[in-house]
């Protein structure tokens, strides 16, 4: 079912179409994949890796208790909704900014490798939460 809180796919169809492709709430809205992850799901599958959000000014390199592979999620305005999501996906330097620490990689803008906090290139950055969320390997 595609609006199942417990689902999560995408299935292109076997081709290279968009217009046929099959894909759940969870895969597309990122409010609806931190709620199949942190909240809803039995058993839990991650959990939130901080106690309080961080600021989406942070300057901190590494988010605490996170590795390559979580999940990050961003409320642009800090009205509590989860807007955005992203992976961590590596340690370095981004490319673009110049900033050292965890890098994400995202899709809505094609983001490779930039700076987990996406601060340089959050227009938004002043408003936004940012939680960190530990997967589970296994549940």
């Amino acid at each position: 079912d595609v609006t199942s809180p417990y689902a999560w796919y995408y299935d292109n169809k076997g081709t290279s179409s968009t217009s046929d492709d099959k894909y759940s709430h969870t895969w597309s809205v990122a409010k609806k994949l931190y709620t199949f992850i942190v909240l809803d799901s039995n058993p839990r599958r991650g959990k939130n890796a901080t106690t309080s959000p961080y600021p989406g000014t942070t300057s901190d390199p590494y988010p605490d208790n996170t590795t390559i592979g979580d999940a990050i999620f961003y409320d642009w305005n800090g009205d509590a909704e989860i807007d955005h999501v992203s992976i961590y996906v590596a340690n370095g330097t981004d490319p673009n900014s110049g900033y050292s620490g965890a890098l994400v990689d995202q899709h809505t803008t094609n983001r490779y490798h930039a700076i987990w906090s996406l601060s340089p290139y959050n227009r938004w950055r002043n408003t936004t939460k940012i939680y960190p969320v530990e997967l589970y390997t296994t549940y």
